[in-house]
């Protein structure tokens, strides 16, 4: 029988006595007070010692304001001899000793407040009390449980699902040098780890919780095992608290010795770990599980925690073998069929349940136990899966593209897989021949050339389907899109090096510029905007940014919608934006990254602290109020739009809606983001004004040398 003895309000505690010296000390003017804190505590309850007289403790003294909780002064290993000058008003005396750890040994953690109000030219006394502010643990081991074990390991959590714990080795427990502390969350939870002396070792199944639990409680747990001849060598445990005797019954048995123990079956192997694919909607014999038991059955535990079971009905925890008949029918008429075929031997079947529900992943565990409390547990996962060799997931349509979203359901890979579409009013699927994206089991890829406000319908096939019913219906969007968003259509103004532009032959249609117009004036070669038209998504073309320095000053790569004016030294002088003739307002930008950045070697400032740290690009989309193009200075910072990103109550008023996307690590190929654009009022937007720049400072001209981004296939998602 394990035991919990929980001692309530443990007297630990420091008495903080406070005095003061007999002289009196000058005051440096009317206003000063003097506090005095003489530290001193109560020998009863300090149990450990350097030397005679003197405690192994040490204090750590904060004052604040009592007014605004500010602090006034701060001090490490306070000297009992200290005096403190303050003003005259009200102050919080903060007194602690020890390290605040989450889970420690021998570290215990004491603190105490008071209140004090000075007066001038007054000695004020405060008095404070510590007292343990965590909670203490201890662990002790019968004499029958070290004889029968060779390992009986105990671990302590305040959160099941924390890293940090406090865990008792063997030991540990046998030198009983080891007292534990923990922060006091309300709960502890606590494990075990034996090994008998046959080699058979027993953990518990999952953690175990005591409620209620308050500073300066200190839990003492003895370990022991029944001695009833009736349990057989096989002890199940469990743990009292003393002072309410609450009995807290753990679910997995020791055993001390190597007797014949119960056996669940799946797919007849012994396993403890069961993992399934049952095809939707098709008779199984898939989630059958087998239990044999040498002596009799005493318990058959089915419990889960599962929120697709849960819905389906099933109980989280059912005890099978000693449910009622009508509970057994109604888990009947569900699909999960249990069956006692005598005392020793029953089955439990989960298939017809799970096949004939949608598709999801339901995990469960089977605990049976004998009539000598010996066990054995099956954690079980079952996937269900169309009964197809493929299946699409999803479809998000764009306007005149679809991302379509696939999984193949085989162990491998199955020949021919690919992804078909059509318009819902036809007959005639269409192959799609992109590439694929693949991670895993699942397979994705961008459909284009689609029509806007229109119907498609999708499947996936494969080589031994080739045709299939399980088909996803999507419709396109609605909404405009700018001109040349692939970035496909490009400009060379002339072919010693006037510079690229992302617009049409002779620029005959006007909506993009670059810094190139400024750039090449100084030298025809310094192009940092062209195009790309091998590492591409899609179309014919891509655009390329590139970072430089033009006479030892700092240029990022861009584009941006507007126009370059002129350049004026070595500053530049563009308009910025474009008119948004719709009443839409787009909900993403989305579209596609490749960024290769370096170390900043070019800053000023207010950007100086980004020097020798990774450049990081900047995608960014503005919806406006304005009535006229922005004109920019890049030498006059007044002249650059504050967009609010790191002061938002500076953000320019005519911004009616943002997307600021900041690619902060580089990429290894093409990226796909979707950056929400966010509205901060009801207006309809008058001009638009989407931006990306290959170093995110450059309006500070501060970046790496060198920092590119690709971008390729841009578009609104309405």
């Amino acid at each position: 029988m394990l035991k919990l003895n929980k001692i309530l309000l443990l007297a630990l505690t420091l008495l903080l006595t406070i005095s003061c010296n007999t002289e009196i000390t000058v005051l440096s003017s009317n206003q000063d007070g003097v506090l005095c804190l003489a530290l001193d505590y109560d020998p009863s309850v300090i149990l450990v010692r350097t030397k005679a007289g003197t405690a192994d403790i040490e204090y750590n003294v904060t004052i604040k304001n009592a007014a605004d909780n500010s602090v006034i002064r701060e001090i490490e290993k306070y000297n009992v001899m200290d005096t403190v000058h303050l003003e005259k008003g009200a102050y919080l005396v903060e007194v602690t000793s020890g390290k605040n750890s989450v889970a420690a040994f021998n570290s215990p953690f004491y603190s105490g407040s008071t209140q004090v109000t000075v007066e001038p030219g007054i000695h004020t006394t405060a008095k404070v009390i510590c007292t343990l502010s965590n909670v203490k643990i201890t662990v002790e081991m019968s004499e029958t449980i070290v004889k029968n074990f060779t390992r009986y390991d105990v671990e302590f959590k305040n959160d099941s699902t924390s890293s940090n714990s406090l865990y008792y080795s063997t030991d540990s427990i046998n030198s009983k040098s080891c007292a534990g502390y923990m922060s006091c969350t309300g709960k502890l939870f606590y494990k075990f780890h034996f090994t008998n002396t046959d080699g058979d070792s027993f953990d518990s199944p999952c953690w175990s919780e005591i409620d209620e639990v308050k500073p300066k409680d200190h839990y003492h747990l003895t370990v022991d095992i029944s001695t009833d001849k009736s349990t057989k060598g096989s002890a199940l445990l469990s743990v009292a608290i003393d002072d309410a005797m609450i009995k807290r019954s753990h679910d997995f048995i020791v055993n001390l010795n190597a007797s014949s123990i119960p056996v669940i079956l799946a797919d007849n192997n012994d396993v403890e770990e069961y993992n399934e694919k049952i095809q939707l909607s098709k008779a199984s014999d898939k989630g059958v599980f087998d239990i044999s038991v040498s002596n009799e059955i005493s318990s058959l535990v089915l419990s889960h925690n599962n929120v697709a079971l849960q819905q389906l009905g099933v109980p989280t925890t059912i005890d099978l073998f000693k449910a009622a008949p009508a509970v057994i029918q109604s888990l009947s008429n569900l699909g999960i069929v249990y069956k006692l075929h005598s005392l020793k031997h029953a089955t439990v079947s989960m298939g017809a349940m799970l096949a004939g529900n949608s598709t999801n992943t339901y995990s469960f565990m089977l605990f049976v136990t004998d009539s000598e409390n010996q066990y054995d547990k099956l954690t079980a996962t079952i996937k269900v899966i169309p009964n197809s060799e493929a299946s699409i997931l999803s479809v998000t349509p764009d306007l005149y593209t679809a991302y379509v979203e696939a999984e193949y359901n085989t162990d491998q890979e199955p020949a021919g897989l690919g992804i078909q579409y059509k318009e819902s009013s036809s007959n005639i699927w269409i192959n799609y021949n992109g590439e694929f994206t693949k991670d895993g089991t699942k397979i994705s890829a961008t459909i284009s050339g689609l029509k806007a406000v229109t119907k498609y319908d999708f499947r996936v096939v494969t080589e031994n389907e080739p045709e299939t019913d399980n088909i996803f219906r999507a419709e396109t969007k609605n909404g405009p899109q700018l001109y040349n968003f692939g970035f496909d259509s490009w400009w060379l103004k002339d072919q010693t090096g006037g510079g690229w532009y992302p617009n049409e032959q002779d620029n005959k249609v006007w909506f993009w510029d670059t810094a190139n117009a400024g750039a090449t004036t100084l030298n025809k070669n310094n192009s940092s905007t062209t195009p790309e038209y091998d590492h591409i998504v899609g179309g014919k073309a891509a655009c390329k940014m590139k970072s430089i320095a033009v006479l030892g000053v700092f240029a990022s790569g861009n584009i941006y919608t507007g126009q370059f004016v002129k350049r004026e030294g070595t500053s530049a002088i563009l308009d910025q934006g474009q008119p948004w003739n719709s009443s839409y307002r787009p909900d993403s930008l989305v579209g596609w990254y490749d960024y290769k950045p370096v170390t900043v070697d070019k800053a000023q400032d207010p950007r100086k602290d980004r020097m020798g740290k990774m450049d990081r690009g900047v995608i960014y989309v503005a919806f406006l109020d304005w009535t006229a193009r922005h004109r920019v200075n890049s030498s006059e910072p007044s002249t650059i739009m504050n967009l609010g990103v790191e002061d938002p109550s500076k953000r320019d008023p005519s911004i009616i809606g943002l997307g600021y996307f900041v690619i902060e690590e580089g990429t290894t190929d093409y990226t796909r983001f979707a950056q929400k654009i966010e509205y901060f009022n009801d207006k309809i937007p008058s001009y638009v004004l989407v931006c990306a720049c290959s170093s995110q400072y450059a309006d500070d001209f501060t970046g790496g040398v060198g920092s590119t981004l690709y971008l390729d296939e841009f578009s609104f998602i309405y």
